[in-house]
């Protein structure tokens, strides 16, 4: 929606630990969006209804959740996300915005002026997402790899 009902939304699980502390952080300045399960239509729904959908790290740790920006490239919403592993396919200010988890506050508001530089980031996304994890690219990707196994003569696949 041109207008969507809420700033934040998080799709998954909050937990007790620093997800829980840091959407409470969050809720005393912003309004998040209240549930963070969705299937279905639902989820469709929940991804489109905030102007900024966040992905927190489980731990302190930076690792991809890979899952999460599928569904936010899936549907051309903005991300916010804490920094990913250098070895992240996604380009941070290309595909999704990136801020250390105590810089969010200012990197929100940041994001939530300027509207067409988050379509901007979340169109690239979403094409970079359409154009390179289709099932013509993970064929190319696993077939060499099945090949490899099934050359190797100790490969059940060799019989």
């Amino acid at each position: 929606p041109a207008a969507p009902p809420y700033e934040l939304a998080f799709l998954g699980r909050v937990g007790t630990g620093r997800r829980r502390t840091a959407l409470a952080r969050l809720r005393s300045e912003f309004r998040v969006a209240p549930k963070s399960i969705a299937w279905g239509r639902q989820r469709a729904e929940f991804l489109r209804c905030a102007a900024i959908q966040l992905n927190l790290h489980q731990g302190e740790q930076p690792v991809l959740e890979g899952h999460r920006f599928a569904l936010a490239f899936g549907a051309s919403a903005f991300l916010l996300s804490e920094p990913l592993p250098q070895s992240a396919p996604f380009v941070a200010g290309v595909h999704y915005a990136a801020a250390p988890l105590a810089d969010w506050p200012d990197a929100i508001r940041h994001w939530l002026a300027r509207p067409d530089e988050r379509r901007a980031i979340a169109d690239a996304g979403a094409r970079h997402f359409r154009e390179n994890y289709t099932l013509a690219s993970a064929l190319r990707t696993l077939l060499p790899v099945v090949d490899a196994v099934a050359a190797r003569p100790d490969s059940m696949m060799a019989e």
